[in-house]
């Protein structure tokens, strides 16, 4: 579910202030590193590493921000557009908050990753431990549920693996104390040196769940990549939204499992999930990265090998098994995937 504005605005806006406040104040500070999204600037094709002006005044639409809760949902849209969502526009005032603030005697920086997903191999392959982005949609996937969602399968898929992330995070804030630059420094962290698709994602966690099925799976896995909107909208009622509440009528109707996961709740939820995804997955964007490319050429090889930053050590057919893998372990918890009760289960 997206956040209102105003309690968006205070997490991403107004937190972000006080830190930068207490930072000042502390004696031996060395650097201030702030994590954004690549997605801030959404609505353009081509993401360059500067932070791009407002078309108000920073204070106005934090005012307006905070101001937020009264507004109808049909208002926040034309207010924060043309951002996606509550998220990614306070994140874009968040970075001329850290602008605003520039240098006052520790350099300040802007990390933007893209879309950070699943460990490529720290602490251990495929590790997980939240729902955000595409990994609950995967989910939802690797147990029958969702079977259709809003997509154009031939765009790239900005997967970044958490351990590149905070390898590149971590980095990042090195290079920026050993520096010392007295202006703000962005760095765009994605995997467009080696890019990878949503078809390539899909085609890789299906052919996983099909070899190493889960026993809790509801429907044979599929996933539609459907490009058009009314279309897909069109596909997911008669897939997912009829099936689910019909399953859920007739349990309720002979007292099925009481104790069991309401069905029309988990619809609600998959229409939340790919709702959030849908704008990275129907648009593709170009990131400008040289200030990271620079970076990775600065690390000597012994660090290069601790601190992997590079999205060319990704081989994305292995990553996305292992990707599928990690979810079904970490987050399904299901130890019993793969076995020949799960795939009898599969077949039936």
């Amino acid at each position: 579910m997206e956040e209102k504005l105003d309690v968006s605005a205070q997490m991403n806006i107004i937190a972000p202030m006080f830190i930068l406040d207490i930072c000042d104040q502390l004696p031996n500070m060395t650097a201030f590193v702030h994590v954004s999204t690549a997605y801030c600037h959404a609505e353009r094709y081509v993401v360059e590493e500067t932070v791009y002006p407002l078309p108000r005044p920073l204070d106005d639409m934090v005012e307006n921000c905070l101001n937020g809760g009264q507004l109808t949902q049909a208002e926040v849209k034309r207010f924060i557009s043309p951002k996606p969502n509550t998220y990614v526009f306070t994140k874009t005032l968040a970075e001329t908050v850290v602008k605003k603030h520039g240098y006052r005697g520790y350099p300040v920086a802007i990390f933007r990753p893209a879309i950070v997903s699943t460990s490529l191999r720290d602490p251990f392959t495929g590790w997980v431990q939240d729902y955000n982005g595409p990994i609950g949609t995967t989910v939802a996937t690797l147990k029958g549920v969702m079977r259709v969602v809003n997509c154009n399968e031939d765009l790239r898929a900005d997967f970044l693996p958490v351990d590149i992330c905070a390898n590149t995070l971590i980095t990042v804030a090195w290079e920026v104390v050993i520096d010392n630059p007295s202006d703000l420094r962005v760095y765009n962290c994605s995997t467009g040196d080696n890019p990878t698709t949503w078809r390539e994602l899909r085609e890789n966690i299906l052919e996983e769940i099909r070899e190493n099925p889960i026993p809790s799976i509801m429907w044979y896995p599929s996933l539609y990549m459907i490009t058009n909107r009314y279309v897909f909208k069109v596909a997911a009622l008669f897939l997912e939204t009829i099936p689910l509440y019909f399953i859920e009528l007739f349990m309720r109707i002979f007292g099925k499992n009481k104790k069991r996961l309401n069905l029309i709740k988990v619809n609600k939820r998959l229409v939340g999930m790919r709702n959030a995804l849908e704008h990275c997955s129907t648009h593709e964007y170009w990131y400008t990265t040289n200030n990271v490319r620079r970076l990775r050429a600065r690390l000597t090889q012994a660090d290069a090998a601790i601190y992997n930053i590079e999205p060319t050590s990704i081989c994305w057919k292995d990553y996305f098994k292992s990707y599928a893998r990690g979810i079904k372990r970490h987050l399904i918890g299901d130890k019993e995937a793969g076995t020949p009760k799960a795939k009898k289960h599969l077949e039936r």
